[in-house]
């Protein structure tokens, strides 16, 4: 994932600039979001006010992803009211 995600053809597709660099987990910013109750938030409602500020979101998905499987995330992103920017590959 990492080395996809920081693909110079990945990025400009997803309109990144190249000098952003994907790291699929930081652990300073893992324990400030703990420290502020993050596992007990309901993040799908999230989602609406990001799109709304026009900030893009990718969920991304692994077809074999035991940690965050298909299923889950399927009715995380099906809670929110609407998502406008929302696209399924």
């Amino acid at each position: 994932m990492k080395s996809l995600f920081n693909n110079e053809s990945t990025l400009e597709a997803f309109g990144i600039p190249q000098n952003v660099s994907f790291l699929p987990f930081n652990i300073d910013v893992a324990m400030e979001f703990g420290a502020e109750g993050d596992l007990l938030r309901q993040h799908y409602l999230l989602y609406e006010p990001l799109l709304a500020q026009g900030i893009r979101l990718l969920h991304y998905v692994g077809v074999e992803d035991a940690n965050c499987a298909w299923p889950g995330v399927i009715s995380f992103v099906s809670r929110a009211d609407s998502l406008s920017g929302f696209e399924s590959c």
